[in-house]
């Protein structure tokens, strides 16, 4: 159903440049963005913030600690331009951070979190800063593959970054930066996800369009991430009961 939902957003957006360009071309009127249909609130052009970081802070004040504000501030800040977007999301996992953590810094396997990826096939390095990865796209998505670098493997902090570098997509320029928090409740361990990200907003669409498409993806991966998270989770937590 996630993959199902980001691929319809994926073709109608990629449909709806494609029309606005060639009535730009005829002189007509480009027509609404697809976020008109969806109701987006708040939309990128209307905001007063264009800096990653401060959108992270300004939604979800209520919800991060005080150290987690400080860490989004010094590692999630960036500013992007008026042909960027960007923005910020947030997920608790139900799994520890080292569990979480296993999946991300699997630079060359993405596939148990990232589902609309088929394959993924090393092109240099050893996994860390500087590795490039080529990701294969599921069909019915408006692209076809993704070249993609490692900016960030911070093993101590257990923040990854990566950056889009090339391939057939309409995710041009995409750079995101994720961070792992873990929260202790009692016994219970969880970590708290942040991701932020900055994209080029591609001719024939508009700031929205692009945004609405990256969040919509974004927040189904932090989704499979925090189900592959869990019941890796779920699992070792049974072993060990097993075994005593």
């Amino acid at each position: 159903m996630q993959y199902a939902i980001g691929a319809l957003l994926s073709n109608v957006i990629a449909e709806n440049a494609t029309t606005r360009l060639a009535r730009a071309e005829q002189g007509e009127p480009a027509g609404l963005a697809i976020a008109t249909f969806l109701n987006a609130q708040d939309p990128p052009e209307n905001r007063v913030y264009s800096n990653t970081a401060d959108i992270g802070l300004h939604e979800f004040d209520k919800i991060l600690t005080e150290s987690e504000k400080l860490f989004l501030r010094r590692h999630h800040s960036r500013d992007f331009e008026n042909h960027q977007t960007g923005n910020a999301q947030i997920q608790i996992m139900d799994a520890p951070t080292d569990i979480v953590w296993s999946f991300l810094r699997d630079f060359f396997d993405p596939m148990p979190y990232k589902i609309h990826i088929v394959s993924c096939h090393r092109v240099s390095g050893d996994g860390g800063v500087g590795s490039i990865r080529v990701c294969q796209v599921r069909e019915g998505i408006a692209a076809r593959f993704s070249v993609e670098r490692c900016e960030i493997m911070d093993e101590e902090n257990h923040i990854f970054s990566f950056q889009v570098v090339g391939g057939q997509h309409r995710c041009r320029n995409y750079q995101s930066v994720t961070s792992l928090h873990e929260r202790i409740q009692g016994v219970r361990r969880r970590t708290l996800v942040i991701e932020s990200y900055i994209c080029d907003i591609e001719r024939g669409n508009t700031a929205t369009e692009v945004e609405v498409y990256c969040d919509g993806f974004v927040k189904e991966l932090l989704t499979r991430l925090n189900e592959v998270s869990s019941a890796k989770y779920r699992s070792e937590q049974a072993r060990a009961s097993s075994s005593h």
